[in-house]
């Protein structure tokens, strides 16, 4: 019995590795993708467009059941998490995948405060120091030598994204207790899809071109596939396996893992404002999952 629950458990924590990874190499797939030529916005569009297409299939039954409430929240849900990944996108069109990574991790440090905002629930010592050491973080991996505390575009849009991770996961929080969990993941995907083509009427985004672009539309569709709806598989499997406090610690090495393959792959140079700017980020992040 015993090696049966230590197997499980060991089964459930490969599971958040193998969904951490694919996080991971996403954003390179990004990277590329918007180096191919395609915009921040239509990236979002056909990666949200592919993953509503394939899991149309498994949600149809629940879609019929909606209430315009639920239709409402998950608007809402699209909103968020839809300004959330265009800033993030944009970002990454400037900067490093790793710089991205890191900067965009810091949303676990946020949601504290958000929740105070809309929650009232005050922050406890803990997150004020988890939140002055990813600000030390910050600070270290965006210097530049001779200049005091500096950002560039890239790193604010980045940083903008990760703020709105953090108020989409307090408000993913209330959203996951008024419709199945099926909805909760499908309904802000067709929102996102929805908003981002109406976006692309008005910027003129409406048509892909460019030679690279059947390259770009591979790395999209990777990026649906695996980072998108594999992932939120394996995460929901590794979950019910692992103790949540393990989970999330597992989860938050996304920005490391992030850092391994980028650097492996020539995306990022190894210098020390990356390694010990990351570490410093990744500490706070680590201390605040921490009970």
């Amino acid at each position: 019995m015993l090696d049966k629950i230590k197997n499980s458990r060991f089964l459930g924590e490969l599971y958040l590795f193998i969904c951490v990874f694919f996080w991971a190499i996403a954003f390179i797939w990004t990277k590329d993708a918007l180096s191919y030529g395609l915009s921040a916005n239509q990236l979002i569009f056909v990666r949200y467009t592919i993953a509503v297409i394939l899991m149309l299939p498994f949600v149809w039954k629940d879609i019929k059941k909606l209430t315009r409430r639920e239709i409402l929240l998950g608007g809402i849900g699209g909103l968020l998490l839809g300004a959330g990944m265009l800033l993030q996108t944009l970002g990454l069109g400037m900067t490093t995948p790793s710089n991205s990574a890191f900067i965009t991790t810091t949303y676990v440090v946020m949601v504290p405060f958000v929740a105070w905002i809309f929650q009232h629930i005050r922050p406890d010592f803990k997150t004020y120091l988890c939140a002055g050491l990813a600000l030390v973080g910050l600070f270290i991996l965006t210097k530049t030598p001779g200049q005091m505390m500096h950002f560039e575009m890239a790193d604010l849009l980045t940083l903008a994204g990760a703020a709105v991770f953090a108020i989409q996961i307090v408000y993913w929080t209330y959203m996951s207790k008024q419709m199945s969990v099926k909805m909760v993941t499908f309904l802000p995907f067709v929102f996102i899809a929805l908003f981002t083509l109406i976006m692309a009427f008005f910027t003129g985004d409406i048509v892909l071109e460019g030679e690279n672009i059947p390259m770009a539309l591979v790395n999209v569709a990777l990026c649906a596939i695996f980072p998108t709806i594999i992932s939120g598989m394996f995460q929901t499997a590794g979950q019910r396996l692992v103790e949540p406090s393990k989970a999330s610690i597992i989860m938050s090495l996304e920005s490391v893992f992030t850092m391994f393959i980028s650097v492996f792959l020539g995306y990022d140079a190894l210098n020390l404002n990356l390694i010990a700017g990351g570490a410093i980020i990744f500490t706070a992040i680590i201390i605040s999952e921490l009970k």
